[in-house]
């Protein structure tokens, strides 16, 4: 997805992913779905409730923050095991207006993602 805005990869952070999977305790175990305090870096957050239930995303943008390097996971679930939390944290953080236009760039022209069998299986 980056690629496709003309953003760098992300490099995997073992200290994000460990910030991240303990948000993401507290959360489950909470059974909240807020975003944290912490402004050292940027958060996503999805909860997926119940087998029916409603896909809560954050935002796109943080994902293909041109300046963002780095990005760590953490997943843990409710106690009653029917909520699956996600966290997503990114350094350094983005998603602020006055740099938006330099980055979030456009889709490169001509540069259309098409999703495989494979994509779609894992």
């Amino acid at each position: 997805m980056r690629e496709l805005h003309g953003c760098p990869p992300l490099q995997y952070s073992n200290r994000l992913a460990k910030n991240a999977q303990s948000y993401a305790e507290y959360l489950a175990k909470r059974n909240l779905f807020n975003h944290s305090e912490c402004k050292n870096y940027g958060e996503n957050l999805i909860v997926r409730k119940g087998a029916e239930g409603i896909l809560l995303t954050g935002h796109f943008t943080q994902l293909i923050w041109k300046a963002t390097e780095k990005v760590g996971f953490g997943f843990a679930r409710s106690k009653d095991k029917r909520s699956a939390y996600i966290v997503a944290h990114y350094y350094p953080p983005g998603n602020y207006e006055k740099d938006y236009k330099k980055n979030v760039p456009p889709l490169e022209r001509g540069r259309v993602y098409k999703p495989t069998n494979m994509d779609l299986s894992k």
